[in-house]
């Protein structure tokens, strides 16, 4: 009686699991929003639920297994999202280069007094200046 609404809350995330797979594989930004909105939504729904429904859980190697599973996939889908933002970020930084390197001068070193990184390299032959 009690693991029904377990079960139904596991189907839920595991179909919301597999939409979210789906939408990462197929680089759908609408459809990534969305599955994962739901998502967060459904494990945070089961993460309020009281600790006492899930006392038969440790008992149930079926619901064991099924919850460790589901960890795994989700473990596997944040890595897969990570991997895929950062993919993104080199892809925009080769298309749009950061401009800070080239304007502004390191903030260490030989040329760190200079406020603009183009003023050019001094040459060493007028080292100080005298009147």
């Amino acid at each position: 009686m009690k693991t029904v609404p377990k079960i139904a809350v596991l189907d839920q995330i595991e179909a919301q699991i597999d939409q979210f797979a789906s939408a990462l594989r197929t680089n759908q930004t609408e459809d990534l929003t969305s599955a994962a909105t739901a998502l967060q939504a459904t494990v945070r729904e089961l993460s309020r639920s009281p600790l006492h429904e899930f006392a038969g859980t440790v008992r149930d190697m079926v619901l064991q297994n099924r919850l460790k599973k589901i960890a795994a996939s989700l473990f596997s889908q944040r890595e897969s999202l990570l991997r895929h933002s950062v993919i993104t970020e080199r892809t925009l930084a080769a298309l749009m280069p950061a401009s800070l390197a080239t304007t502004y001068s390191p903030a260490a070193g030989a040329y760190a007094g200079r406020t603009y990184g183009s003023a050019g390299r001094q040459s060493g032959e007028f080292r100080s200046l005298a009147a």
